[in-house]
């Protein structure tokens, strides 16, 4: 790159003059003029504009300000000059909301609001963007570091784009600006023409820019990077993704969580939101997410809201993702591991924004859809005691109440169980059927922690002769190794694809945390039924969402 050679060689030649010219103070003053030119040519060469530190809002460290001192005042003089002599104003309109222009100084404010412009994408790296609140100027600020000459990565590129798209659908303006308006810009801009048609071509879009804009030009690399990435199918525009959030779930953490969920997701995704309400369940929220065009839909809520969500996206095929937000969360540890119990909402929008998917199983449980477990005795009596003021006061401590006082009421139930074509009678105060569990379901731990890709149920329950001491019981479910467990007096398990239980008469079974009455309980497995976005790590043979088709 030519620019960088004449960085190295005025470096070089700054260097030499601090060398032979004996006078201390312009010594100084040569030294560091050397010294910043070869950090700045450094720059280059590593294509490294994190070097000069711009934060989001735009601002240079003053240390970093007074380090190139010698190259900013260059840089300065030299647009200076070329905005005085340029032929184009500083500000053009290519089209309905959309902007091109050269880096901003306070005299442009003014024309700036007259335009109605207030969305501004900066690729500079090397310059301070302004101080839009000392202007009392309220606009949204991108920026998106990027070398003099050069072009932005294609991880750059996607979030430009779909931050234009995104703003300009919101019926906003916006300027995308470098240091005259010439090249970097000008790459984001027809970068952005072309994601959102892909019929057009990279001269149909640089002969639209340059009939408006005469100075506009790419540079032979810039060019090729554009040419590449159109080429290669990686100009595109976000998926629509849909929240579905249930606004009291876990005593209303949707509301004090929103800002920051939606910080994450909206530097990837088109996000719209679907609020529940005490007539509109997630459901029929996801319905209509759905219909207005959402590709991608995430449940925020409990393990009631995950599964009404997932309803609507096996019938219609959509992915899904979770960020939980009730009291178990029980799917979320499933899908995203431990993480995901220190910090919940940043592990699932991390997996989220990775946009993996993978087909897991599903079931259902006397025609309704199960994603982990149902259960009689225990578990369903734990789901009695802990009430919803519980819930949301105690969290999980709720759970551990509620457990602890089915233990100590300790009912046997006689049913007679059927295991895929097996018929045998059992006496049992715990009958856990899981499609997926995470350790923390004690009672499903039979065997090996349930897997939800194996196409099968796992069966576990306990014998009614240790029911003096189901707490024993239950710490050996939970820290037992899968051989210590089969060759256990106290623990039976079963891996099947069909469970039917016939009980003496109608009694409490739980579906996914939710009570049902019934006398007849039938689970049935439905293998690789749900897409499902999954931490990559965990799950084998995902898909990745952006892959061009």
């Amino acid at each position: 790159m030519k620019m960088v050679k004449y960085y190295v060689l005025a470096a070089v030649i700054f260097g030499l003059l601090a060398f032979f010219i004996p006078v201390w103070w312009l010594d100084i003053l040569l030294w560091w003029s050397s010294a910043s030119l070869l950090l700045v040519s450094f720059a280059y060469l590593s294509n490294y504009p994190e070097l000069f530190r711009k934060k989001q809002d735009g601002s240079i460290p003053w240390f970093v300000r007074w380090l190139f001192i010698p190259f900013l005042l260059g840089a300065r003089l030299y647009n200076f000059y070329e905005r005085k002599t340029d032929k184009v104003p500083n500000i053009q309109k290519i089209e309905n909301q959309l902007y091109l222009g050269t880096r901003l100084v306070s005299a442009d404010i003014e024309q700036l609001k007259q335009q109605g412009i207030d969305c501004i994408l900066d690729v500079t790296a090397e310059f301070d963007g302004l101080d839009w609140t000392a202007y009392r100027y309220d606009v949204d600020y991108l920026n998106i570091p990027v070398l003099d000459h050069t072009s932005p990565t294609s991880e750059q590129l996607h979030l430009a784009i779909n931050w234009l798209d995104q703003h300009l659908k919101d019926g906003r303006k916006a300027l995308v600006h470098c240091a005259l308006g010439r090249g970097r810009s000008v790459l984001v801009m027809a970068a952005y023409l072309l994601a959102r048609d892909d019929a057009l071509s990279v001269v149909d879009v640089m002969n639209k820019i340059q009939s408006i804009r005469a100075t506009a030009r790419l540079n032979k690399h810039q060019l090729k990077s554009l040419s590449s990435v159109k080429q290669s199918g990686r100009l595109k525009l976000n998926k629509r993704l849909a929240i579905i959030a249930n606004p009291v779930a876990g005593g209303g953490k949707w509301p004090t969580n929103r800002d920051e969920i939606l910080s994450y997701l909206n530097n990837h995704f088109q996000v719209s939101i679907y609020e529940t309400t005490p007539d509109l369940d997630a459901n029929y929220m996801a319905e209509q997410a759905i219909s207005a065009g959402d590709e991608i839909l995430v449940s925020c809520g409990g393990d009631g809201t995950v599964t009404e969500v997932a309803e609507a996206a096996i019938k219609h095929d959509k992915v899904m993702g979770v960020i939980p937000l009730g009291t178990a969360n029980a799917l979320s540890q499933v899908l995203y591991g431990k993480r995901s119990k220190l910090t919940p909402i940043t592990r699932a929008c991390e997996i989220i924004c990775q946009q993996h998917y993978r087909a897991v199983d599903t079931a259902t449980c006397n025609n309704q859809l199960m994603l982990l477990v149902a259960a009689i005795g225990f578990e369903s009596k734990m789901i009695e005691h802990a009430d919803r003021k519980e819930k949301d006061n105690g969290g999980q401590m709720a759970y551990l109440s509620g457990l602890w006082k089915a233990m100590n009421s300790n009912e046997p139930l006689n049913i007679e169980v059927t295991l895929d074509d097996e018929t045998i009678s059992l006496t049992t105060p715990s009958f856990v059927v899981a499609n997926a569990a995470p350790l923390s379901t004690a009672l499903a731990q039979g065997g090996n922690l349930p897997d939800m890709t194996d196409g099968e149920l796992d069966v576990t329950w306990l014998n009614s002769d240790d029911t003096e001491q189901p707490l024993f019981t239950i710490a050996e479910l939970v820290f037992s190794d899968a051989e210590s467990k089969r060759s256990s007096d106290k623990i039976n398990h079963r891996k099947v694809k069909k469970v039917m239980v016939e009980l003496e008469k109608e009694t409490t079974y739980v579906i996914d945390g939710e009570t049902y009455q019934g006398q007849l309980v039938t689970i049935k497995t439905q293998p690789e039924s749900l897409l499902m976005l999954v931490d990559k790590e965990r799950f084998s043979a995902t898909q990745a969402i952006t892959q061009p088709n």
